[in-house]
């Protein structure tokens, strides 16, 4: 499926020599190095690499080799992230089809794209930042990967058929959507972009969404939520929260994440019937574990035979901690654990008509 739709009004495109083109709208739609590009103007720049640093390495990954680039202008951490294609092991909970049609919305540098890629899958990497998605495109072409196809994007206008995709991934980005839009509530955007998703997937496909949870434990101890700076900004009403940031940052709190409660009533919203729920151990960009939160009795299993390993010799406060927690799994209260869990990687599922 190499079908594209307009962005704007949704009718199809003719692929012309350098440009997709609609009849409809007269839009001209550029594409650039083989990149389909759905943008009409630049996104502003967000990278984790300064952008004149990001271009050189696109350079230089294109006269040399992407690996090459990775190891001399990433740093550690940061080349781990990018490798790591272990943060695929929730297809193993799918039901919809894992060597399908796969769109992997905000792809950043591309490790869950090639990953799927790999494993047979037609993968759509979609990145509104260029130099990331120029990055993917050399680094498929020097794989001869031609089962990934690099395309630069806005996710609010999503250039794809109805009923394209088994499988839509969004890892770390819907507690983002708030910033593409200011103009409504940012649970207002991230429920468009949902139905969007809704509408773009097949009878039967599945979205998986990483992110955060509202009520992680540790924001109540006074931790800092990662996409704003600000302390306890998670734990307030949505209207505090705005007064706060607007006091502090000078201006309103758009990345919203949500309880399970709240996630699961906003993939209602957008369409999805049937969510299941994870907790993806250390967390959702670097998980070696992810855990059933559906019975507390799956959560102590995976907690006392698969985790232990890691607190056989940690100090002693790490391994009173672990005691703690599988004292509590076996307490009544063993369900309440699935509200507090620091991140949350979910599979939410179109019907089959």
């Amino acid at each position: 499926m190499r079908i594209f739709i307009c962005p704007e009004c949704k009718g199809k495109l003719i692929k012309q020599e350098n440009v997709y083109y609609c009849p409809v709208c007269s839009c001209d739609w550029q594409i650039k190095d083989g990149i389909p590009v759905f943008l009409k103007t630049p996104p502003p720049y967000w990278c984790e690499l300064p952008q004149g640093q990001a271009e050189e390495l696109n350079s230089f990954a294109k006269e040399h080799n992407w690996r090459w680039a990775i190891e001399k202008f990433f740093p550690e951490h940061l080349r781990k992230f990018v490798l790591d294609d272990t943060r695929i092991n929730w297809k193993y909970s799918v039901n919809s089809d894992t060597r399908g049609n796969i769109l992997d919305i905000g792809c950043g540098w591309g490790t869950l794209s090639f990953a799927f890629a790999k494993d047979g899958a037609q993968v759509y990497a979609f990145e509104p930042v260029w130099e990331r998605i120029s990055f993917i495109n050399t680094r498929a072409k020097q794989e001869n990967m031609k089962n990934l196809i690099s395309i630069c994007g806005d996710v609010l206008k999503l250039p794809f058929e109805d009923s394209s995709f088994d499988i839509v991934i969004l890892n770390g980005v819907v507690e983002w959507l708030g910033l593409s839009d200011k103009s409504v509530s940012a649970d207002k955007v991230q429920e468009m972009v949902l139905k969007d998703v809704y509408r773009i997937l097949k009878p039967g496909g599945s979205v998986y969404i990483g992110i955060e949870n509202r009520l992680a434990y540790f924001y109540f101890f006074g931790k800092k939520d990662p996409h704003s700076g600000l302390r306890f900004v998670n734990l307030m009403p949505r209207g505090l929260a705005d007064i706060y940031s607007q006091l502090v940052k000078k201006h309103k709190y758009h990345t919203y994440i949500h309880s399970l409660g709240g996630y699961r009533k906003l993939l209602g919203k957008a369409g999805f019937k049937k969510v299941d729920f994870f907790t993806p151990v250390p967390g959702y960009l670097n998980f070696k574990y992810i855990l059933p939160l559906s019975e507390s009795k799956e959560m102590n299993y995976w907690v006392r035979n698969i985790i232990c390993e890691k607190f056989l010799f940690a100090g002693f406060w790490m391994r009173m901690a672990y005691s703690v927690i599988c004292f509590f799994l076996k307490t009544p209260f063993a369900w309440g654990i699935k509200y507090f869990v620091p991140d949350y990687s979910m599979l939410a599922k179109k019907e089959d008509r």
